[in-house]
């Protein structure tokens, strides 16, 4: 018979602690208080018998300490340690294996569970199992957030730390082909016969967009030491199986056209998935069902650490379970000292690690592999000030039932709420739908005051992102501002930098910004690596804008600098689209801003269907403002890549090149239009705008792969995007507008109901636009562009047939009487326009390159002018004022624009490309 003490009569009359009935209690034993000692120990407990099969066991009461010693403890119900009492699970001896079993392990109001230290590691193996099903109850009821099957670590210390290895992962040294039973890794690692490994893909996934990856579980057979050609030292692998699929493994180079060497490394990594200690979850047939695994949740909201690394989980996470995944983070608040590193979480039905609510945790060089539902998770904005370092993830998939969130349909290796944390290199290695997707949310439920959508950006640098079916990188609706702005997206911008990252094979895009109104705001690429992307898709590109928040237009905050771009590499197989899909880009630009720009960055095998610049993919000849926008470029290198620009209608944008470099000359590059003044374009290179063949095999694209010919024109013939036509109300067809300059003129048809058109003219000049049936162009007019006009850039528009109620037009004739004498338009604080003879003058917005930057690649590409040139030479080849000289108006600066200092001098200022 067992003794009971008060407090466990008291515990034993609350069954419903427990969860189940009277009569089905378990017997609690508890250790004597105070006591110091071996579980094995009999005078450790109260009965003075050590714990049998089933019972709850309590080690409670400060200074208890219980040291587990028994290599095969019974299985237990639980185990709680309370206040301030600690439990250490001892070392197993070599060759020994300690299997602890239960259905609950509670760490309680300042208690212990030690099983290793950071200084003092557990070396031998230890095996926790946790039992349950969906339908076991929570063993406390004051805790029920605690569920089942469970560790949980409620204002108490976890320290769990298994023996340090040399390398949680590596990458190959040399190709893996299919059929191989061999892998050459890079380093010496320490893994060991008989241990598992996983390989990533570095290639699409080849049964299509679906679940089917091609990474691969083996076994180590034998693992040896050499040293390569080049004195690196390296690891040859033999494995239990054959390679189902081919894994690359070379690092590729290039000569630029000056002979400079760059090199890009896209290649598989190899995971370490055993470790000596490890947490599963038992899986017996109801749990396999429900795909109900183990879980771990440490809840340190007052007291506490959780510090875990180097432990090994698997068949973790509860489907469906709310809060239930291998690790788990709990709303801790400041954390600082709580780890997760080393680790290896794989067959998780919920996720890998989760930090919730939580600031100063450190998640460092864990794998994860083969897990459903977003992987490494910020789960709702209010962490900040967490480090994710050196971590893979890769076979992240989708979670298609039980949903905790309908996103969990598209799953990202890398889910950030929240972009004030640091995130440095890390790997996500392929999944369902992206690698790394930093989704702010504008407000919180949590802290009403906290805005994620608006903070700036901790770090976001040195990542790889590769194989996945749609993005590696996607950023939406994330408006980076300035530190304690207030939640307002017109709050003052703080250009976020995402730096020296790489992305390759993924199916849609390598870096994707959306937003579902108003896109992302001021993001910069710097050092970015993208190769083999966009397979296919009507938005495929390298780098994709879809638009641009309201506050950065025009601002030149958006863009991409010393750039890595190849759209064709060695790694093969490489599934090609069919000519009849979509055009692949390096860059598609968003369909409503001014002032994005491309610098120092190098382009690599664009050919064939794939371009170089490419406008936004979704727009069309008569959407709506989605046209007519600016680029500025400069030291662009190209390497057999003859597709430079691709527009596909007039009027589709306007390429500003800078330097020369694009075409051979500074200039302007625009479609054709009979506007133009041909004294001051020619036809571009062929080697700049190859043009795409229609056939009726594309008559789902039409919109998409028309192709014009391209005008090169002089640097200072200055080209602005001007205005749109527009329906009548109730109207199902657009009236035939002709345009007409100087006695040239290009007629627009209505398109359906799509009626609709972008105008992009020449500045200081008079058009003339027609319709063929009287309506007032009140909507029109409310198109125009005004904001990009410039100091004494005009435009003269006469209107046949005259307006019948004009509206805030600006230099504007009509052919009677309607027009206001001096129309003013106020646009918000940015844009202050005065309409008055023929003169405009506006407070415009410009790039100051005093933004962060970082360090390019270490083979930035060089620069050099492709020998052919264009037939007519440019009238203007700009000479470029230094910074802090003085300048006239209008002329070029070298890396700024000329205008007022502040102290009444007209200088070179910090600004953007488009020094005029």
């Amino acid at each position: 018979m067992k003794l009971f003490t008060p407090a466990l009569i008291k515990l034993a009359m609350c069954a419903s602690l427990l969860g189940h009935d009277a009569a089905a209690i378990n017997t609690i034993v508890t250790s004597v208080e105070g006591a110091t000692g071996l579980w094995s120990d009999p005078s450790m407990w109260v009965n003075n018998t050590v714990p049998e099969v089933g019972d709850d066991v309590v080690i409670t009461g400060m200074g208890s300490k219980v040291t587990l010693d028994v290599l095969n403890p019974p299985l237990l119900n639980s185990i709680t340690v309370n206040m301030g009492a600690t439990l250490e699970v001892s070392d197993p001896l070599p060759g020994n294996e300690m299997v602890l079993e239960l259905y609950h392990l509670h760490v309680l109001h300042h208690a212990s569970f030690i099983l290793g230290t950071p200084n003092n590691r557990i070396e031998g193996n230890v095996l926790i199992r946790l039992h349950g099903d969906a339908t076991t109850p929570v063993l406390d009821a004051d805790h029920p957030s605690s569920g089942s099957k469970v560790l949980f670590n409620h204002n108490g210390n976890v320290d769990m730390h298994g023996a340090k290895r040399s390398h949680t992962w590596t990458r190959l040294a040399a190709t893996a082909y299919e059929g191989d039973a061999l892998l050459r890794v890079r380093g010496w690692v320490d893994w060991k016969s008989g241990e598992k490994i996983a390989i990533t893909s570095a290639d699409f996934d080849v049964e299509g967009f679906n679940e089917q990856l091609e990474a691969q579980e083996v076994m180590i057979m034998q693992a040896i030491h050499e040293t390569s050609a080049f004195d690196e030292p390296e690891t040859v692998i033999i494995v239990s199986e054959p390679m189902a699929y081919t894994h690359f493994g070379d690092i590729q180079c290039w000569n630029d056209n000056s002979g400079e060497e760059f090199c890009v490394d896209t290649v598989a990594e190899v995971a370490l998935l055993t470790r000596n200690v490890v947490v599963e979850g038992h899986m017996d047939p109801a749990s396999v069902a429900a795909r109900f695994g183990a879980q771990m949740k440490f809840h340190n909201s007052e007291y506490g650490l959780s510090k875990i690394s180097y432990v090994e989980t698997r068949d973790m996470g509860q489907l469906g379970v709310l809060g239930s995944y291998p690790i788990h983070f709990h709303v801790p608040g400041n954390s600082d000292g709580s780890f997760a590193t080393g680790n290896s979480i794989h067959r998780s039905f919920n996720r890998a690690i989760t930090i919730h609510g939580a600031q100063g945790i450190y998640v460092g060089n864990n794998v994860a592999f083969d897990t459903f539902g977003h992987a490494i998770y910020l789960e709702d904005g209010t962490e900040m000030g967490n480090t994710i370092e050196g971590n893979l993830v890769f076979n992240t998939h989708a979670q298609e039932e039980d949903l905790l969130d309908a996103k969990d349909r598209t799953p990202a290796s890398f889910w950030i709420s929240n972009p004030n944390n640091t995130i440095v290199r890390n790997v996500a290695g392929g999944g369902r739908y992206a690698g790394f997707w930093i989704v702010p949310e504008k407000n919180i439920e949590a802290d009403s005051n906290l805005c994620p959508r608006h903070l700036p950006l901790g770090e976001f640098r040195d990542n790889v992102a590769h194989s996945y079916v749609k993005y590696g990188i996607e950023a939406t609706r994330w408006l980076p501002k300035k530190a304690g702005s207030p939640c307002d997206d017109d709050s003052e911008d703080e250009p976020a930098v995402l730096a020296n990252n790489t992305v390759f094979k993924c199916g849609y895009n390598g870096v994707r910004f959306v937003g579902s109104s108003g896109g992302c705001g001021a993001i910069m690429l710097d050092g970015l690596v993208a190769v083999d992307n966009a397979r296919t898709y009507h938005t495929s590109a390298a780098v994709y804008w879809s638009s641009v928040s309201d506050s950065v237009q025009q601002t030149g905050t958006v863009g991409v600098r010393n750039g890595i771009f190849i759209q064709w590499s060695n790694n093969n197989p490489f599934s090609r689209i069919p000519l009849t899909a979509p055009v692949r880009a390096a860059l598609k630009f968003p369909d409503n801003s001014d002032n994005v720009f491309v610098e120092s960055s190098v382009f690599v095998n664009y050919y064939q269907e794939g371009w170089v610049f490419d406008p936004e993919r979704q727009s069309g000849q008569h959407d709506a403002n989605k046209n007519g926008f600016e680029i500025a470029t400069r030291d662009l290198n190209f390497i057999n890549s003859p597709n430079r620009v691709h527009f596909r209608f007039p009027h589709h944008g306007i390429v500003i090149d800078r330097d020369g470099s694009i075409a051979g000359n500074p200039g302007r590059i625009v479609p054709a239009s009979p506007l133009y003044d041909m004294n001051r374009c020619s036809a571009a290179p062929p080697y700049i705008a190859t043009t795409l063949a229609n056939d009726a095999s594309r008559n789902q694209y039409d919109k998409m792969f028309h192709s014009v010919d391209l005008l090169l024109c002089d640097y200072d013939y200055t080209l602005r995007r001007l205005g749109r036509g527009e329906f009548l109300d109730g109207d199902d067809e657009m009236a035939l507008q002709t345009f007409e300059n100087g006695g040239n003129e290009e007629a627009v048809v209505g398109y359906g109901n799509q009626g609709r058109y972008t105008v992009v003219a020449p500045t200081n000049t008079t058009i003339h636009v027609m319709f063929d049936r009287g309506y007032s162009p009140r909507e029109w007019l409310q198109q125009l562009s005004r904001r990009y006009m410039e100091y004494q850039e005009f435009i003269h528009f006469v209107f046949h047939p005259p307006a019948t109620k004009a509206f805030a037009t600006f230099n504007v004739e009509f052919d009677g009487n309607d027009a206001p004498a001096n129309a003013v338009w106020t646009e918000g604080d940015a844009l202050h326009v005065i309409f008055e003879a023929n003169t405009i003058e506006l407070k415009g917005l410009t790039y100051a390159d005093t933004v962060p930057t970082t360090s390019p690649p270490s083979k930035t590409p060089t620069t050099t002018s492709p020998t052919a040139l264009p037939t007519k030479q440019p009238t203007l080849n700009p000479t470029f004022v230094a910074l802090g000289q003085p300048c006239t108006r209008g002329s070029d600066c070298d890396s700024g624009i000329c205008a007022s200092n502040g102290d009444d001098e007209v200088v070179c200022v910090l600004s953007d490309l488009f020094c005029r």
